[in-house]
């Protein structure tokens, strides 16, 4: 008989070095008006957002109208916004446990291997896991010396939970999500649930559509399940005349 086990952890090497909320609201008001004068004619730096064009939002951004703390015109408000690690929140350190078992003897008319197997992984992405037990067992019996018969089964069994992690975000793309999402939004409220509605309004402010944040949030609500099962079986016989 023979066991080999092993457990490790997996996790992203290198995260991507991205705007935290200061540095975006300074980023917005400078892509902002220098779309608007650009393209406004008559246009001044100093309009505020009700004199300019609401058909296209790109600009205009937040200056208080939307929520008081939310204004990019005010320096203290700027420095107190929350400032948010997507990235921190769809990653995680994920462990892998894996445990593999064979045997094999017999006589010298029957003679068996045995092996079995145990793969526990979980996705380094939040909610993403795989769970797969395999197994494979030959037979050979030899009843006469003319006549011998082989057995060989080898079923596994898969569960799997996935998150989708490539795509645009507006494919519900996860990964894509984190790195566009606006910085001091928050996905839960106080009591550690998810949060609605009265942010989506948040995201459009500046130009970043709902699905993008309802994206993030699914990664902590949803994912997908799916199981596996396969069997294969051989046998065979040999009759010497």
């Amino acid at each position: 008989m023979n066991l080999n086990a092993y457990t490790g952890f997996q996790q992203v090497t290198e995260k991507l070095d991205i705007l935290n909320s200061r540095e975006f609201a300074e980023f917005s008001i400078e892509a902002a008006n220098n779309a608007y004068l650009d393209n406004v004619p008559g246009a001044q730096i100093t309009d505020p957002n009700n004199v300019r064009p609401s058909n296209y939002l790109r600009y205009r951004y937040p200056r208080g109208d939307l929520f008081d703390w939310f204004n990019f015109d005010d320096p203290a408000k700027v420095a107190a916004l929350p400032d948010y690690k997507y990235q921190d929140l769809i990653f995680r350190t994920a462990p892998i446990s894996n445990f593999q078992f064979s045997a094999n003897g017999g006589t010298d008319k029957v003679q068996y291997a045995i092996s079995a197997g145990y793969l526990k992984q979980d996705g380094i992405i939040k909610r993403s896991k795989m769970d797969r037990y395999t197994l494979r067992a030959n037979v050979d019996i030899r009843p006469t010396s003319k006549l011998s018969l082989g057995v060989n089964i080898n079923p596994s069994y898969k569960i799997t939970q996935e998150v989708r992690s490539d795509g645009h975000w507006a494919d519900n793309g996860i990964i894509n999500a984190a790195l566009t999402a606006l910085p001091m939004a928050p996905i839960y409220n106080e009591n550690g649930g998810t949060l609605r509605k009265p942010h989506w309004r948040l995201c459009t402010t500046c130009r970043v559509l709902p699905i993008r944040w309802r994206t993030l949030r699914s990664t902590t609500a949803s994912s997908t399940r799916s199981t596996c099962c396969r069997t294969r079986g051989r046998s065979t016989h040999f009759y010497r005349t």
